[in-house]
């Protein structure tokens, strides 16, 4: 139901997550979804990454959205700082927003 909710949105223009909840959304994926199974199992959550993906234009050998990738850059730096895996934080922006889809990082 909620997908369908999003492509509605969509097919009128409109965005169902902000733009900088979408930089948040990739940033989180980015630093903690290869470690965290929930995050294929939640369909919400999915639906919202496939979205971000669209509106960043975070697809291989495309060329991201250049608006949206310093804001994305700066929520991945927050997350990674040393620019190492294992080395993540869990800044209480990111808790919050997983809290919306019932996941805990």
């Amino acid at each position: 139901m909620y997908e369908k909710w999003s492509n509605t949105l969509q097919s009128a223009d409109i965005g169902p997550i902000s733009d900088d909840t979408c930089c948040k959304l990739m940033a989180i994926t980015y630093v903690f979804g290869g470690a965290n199974e929930a995050f294929t199992h939640n369909t919400k959550l999915v639906s919202d990454i496939k979205y971000a993906q669209k509106r960043m234009n975070l697809f291989g050998g495309e060329i991201p959205n250049a608006d949206l990738l310093p804001k994305y850059q700066a929520y991945t730096k927050e997350l990674q700082p040393n620019g190492w895996f294992g080395d993540e934080v869990k800044c209480d922006w990111a808790v919050e927003l997983m809290s919306r889809y019932n996941i805990k990082l």
